[in-house]
């Protein structure tokens, strides 16, 4: 049965978590760049020193970290507004409810696992420095 909370309340329900997809698609392409960058300076495309080549891909994937950590750090209270007030207008079906706090911890849940990912990475690149 179609009740029409979502579809009246869709950009406030939405919004949040396209935000957080924009700041994520920023961070991966951080990501992307500084990985890139990286194997193009250790195949001798971009003739430059080794340690100096780790630092900007570091600082490439750092800034993504602080993208996606930012992002999330909003994310979390915006979709909790959003939880309080569906949970307090009896419009809001207890199905939408669970689906909205569902779709809140996938979302966190990955953003958390994507910042671990570019942190290893950056650790794995940060060994490198001085070693070659």
């Amino acid at each position: 049965m179609f009740d029409g909370y979502l579809s009246k309340h869709i950009s406030a329900v939405y919004e949040p978590e396209a935000l957080l997809t924009y700041w994520m698609n920023l961070s991966i392409l951080a990501l992307t760049t500084a990985m890139l960058f990286y194997h193009v300076t250790r195949m001798y495309s971009i003739k430059t020193n080794k340690n100096m080549a780790a630092f900007i891909a570091i600082a490439l994937l750092g800034t993504g970290v602080i993208y996606l950590s930012t992002a999330l750090f909003n994310y979390i209270p915006r979709t909790d507004d959003i939880l309080e007030a569906c949970h307090h207008d009896h419009h809001c079906p207890d199905k939408h409810l669970e689906r909205i706090a569902t779709t809140k911890k996938l979302n966190v849940g990955m953003s958390v696992i994507t910042i671990s990912i570019e942190l290893v990475i950056g650790y794995l690149i940060f060994n490198t420095i001085g070693k070659y």
